[in-house]
Parts: C-alpha cells; structure tokens; sequence
C-alpha cells in the first residue's frame, strides 16, 4: 500500500493583515491521521487558541498509543474540548469562540474512521464515487457549543482518495472544480485537490485548510 498525502491552510484576511483561523496537521504518518479545525468565532482569537489546541491534540494522540485507533481519536477529541474550555474560561468576551474538528486516521486492519462535529467535511473517492463521511445537517455547533460528534467508519478500498478539512473550504465554486477533476482523473494528485479546495477561499481572503490523501496498491499486502 502507497500512500500520498498533501495538506494546507490560507489565512484569514482582516484590517491589520492575515490571520490564522483554520489548522490542518498531520497527526501521525503511520496510520495517516488528519485533524482539521476551524475557528468558530472572532478571529483573532485565532493565534491564541489554534496552536494551543494543535499541541493538546498531538500529544494526547501520542499519550495514548496503547488504545485502539478510534479510542485514540475520541482521546484526542475529548482532549481538545477540554483544552478549548480552558482557553474559553481566560476570555472576559460574552461571546465565547466555538471550534469544528475533523480527524481522520487508518487503523492497521484498513478501516476509516473519521470523527467530526461542527462544520466540517472528510469525503473518500473510490471507483469515481464520492461519499461523505461527515454529516451533512445539525452540526452547526463545535466541541465547546455542545456539537454532536460524530464517528464514521468505512472500510478502505484501494486506489481511493480521502480529502476533507473545513467547511469554508468546500464553496461552491471548490466544489463545482473538484468534481471537474475528478470526472476527468480517476487519481489526481493531492496537491492539484488540496489547491482546487483552497483557491476560493484564498481568493475571497476567508481563509481556510484542507488535506488530502491518496492510497494506492494492495491493501491486503500491507496487512500482511
């Protein structure tokens, strides 16, 4: 099994500048775990509470490496709330920020799984057929604003493409190209996707992040 991944972020543009308000990382290259997040809020509050957040996030993914790959991911989502509520609980503002998550991770038996809430989008494409992974109504709330999360699995079929990140990342306008692409390659490259994604948004100034994944080759003789 070969694996190809590519992920990125545009910032947000405001008044003094550009400003980060959407995070995407590559959690863990083994078992190609993804976390995505979107600040839901002002955003400057942004560089206060990304990076903080992201850090949490790596390391209780790290601190839990003898738990399954789903209890791992719920770890990590749990972890984030936390962090988040802390971080809340240092603002004087009334209108407290919110975050959308996305994480995506392969365990070693070839299974998807994908957890999310808030507005956020992981898709797979497999034999010319997109599928949505995340729901598509009621998450309009984060992890601190009491957004359901929601917990997808799907076994892998190979070639397939998984791409995903923020919800401002999949306009129209992205979506209407992406969709282009992919009637016209069944295996585009994932950085040609993530940069279809992210130009409107980069354009628009909105800011946004996205990855994508592309999975090759056998998947029974990776398990070998």
């Amino acid at each position: 099994m070969m694996k190809e991944h590519y992920l990125a972020a545009v910032p947000t543009r405001v008044r003094q500048g550009a400003i980060t308000c959407h995070m995407v990382h590559l959690v863990d290259e083994d078992a190609s775990v993804f976390v995505a997040f979107s600040l839901m809020g002002l955003p400057r509050f942004g560089p206060l509470i990304l990076p903080r957040v992201l850090t949490s996030a790596c390391n209780a993914f790290q601190s839990a490496r003898a738990s399954s790959l789903p209890d791992r991911l719920v770890h990590v989502i749990g972890v984030m709330r936390q962090e988040m509520l802390v971080l809340c609980g240092q603002l004087i503002e009334l209108i407290q920020p919110d975050l959308a998550v996305a994480l995506m991770g392969i365990d070693s038996e070839g299974m998807m799984h994908v957890l999310s809430t808030g507005p956020c989008r992981v898709y797979v494409f497999h034999q010319k057929v997109p599928e949505r992974l995340t729901p598509r109504e009621g998450n309009e709330r984060g992890i601190v604003g009491g957004g359901k999360i929601s917990h997808c699995t799907k076994g892998l079929e190979l070639p397939s493409i998984v791409f995903g990140g923020s919800d401002i990342a999949f306009s129209s306008a992205a979506v209407e190209s992406v969709g282009c692409l992919l009637e016209q390659r069944a295996s585009p490259s994932p950085q040609e996707l993530v940069g279809l994604l992210l130009e409107p948004a980069m354009k628009a100034g909105v800011g946004g992040a996205a990855f994508a994944l592309r999975i090759t080759g056998s998947l029974h003789q990776a398990m070998r």
